[in-house]
């Protein structure tokens, strides 16, 4: 078990969702988190500008459907996704491929005797993986 996971298992409570933050630098590991968080909305990783009007330039293709070579050119790609606590991190760790991911989770630490205010801190945990 990691050290995020071991942290998480601390908490005296959990929040009702989980943070899920990825930057995918393949075509597959972009299809792979697409299809771990379906309804995600997926940005480029770097901002990108019209060059004429100076526009930000929204992520408009569909990861699932886009040609590769299509998809390729807008990479990297990254996601900022909100889930309930053991939906999809598993998954999401499998498919970030080559890129990083972080899961963070929030809460409230236990009461500990020897604190100086008794379980009223927020807690929050972060599992960093950086892919294969």
């Amino acid at each position: 078990m990691d050290a995020g996971l071991r942290l998480n298992a601390l908490l005296a409570e959990r929040a009702d969702e989980v943070t899920l933050m990825a930057d995918l630098l393949t075509v597959e590991d972009a299809r792979r988190t697409a299809a771990a968080l379906p309804g995600a909305e997926f940005n480029h990783g770097t901002p990108r500008v019209d060059p004429v009007t100076r526009e930000h330039l929204d992520f408009g293709l569909d990861i699932a459907t886009a040609d590769g070579s299509l998809l390729k050119q807008e990479l990297p790609l990254s996601v900022l996704h909100y889930v309930a606590p053991g939906a999809v991190e598993d998954r999401i760790v499998r498919a970030v491929g080559q890129g990083i991911a972080s899961i963070g989770s929030s809460g409230r630490w236990p009461d500990d005797p020897n604190a100086v205010r008794a379980g009223t801190a927020p807690g929050r945990c972060t599992r960093t993986c950086w892919g294969s």
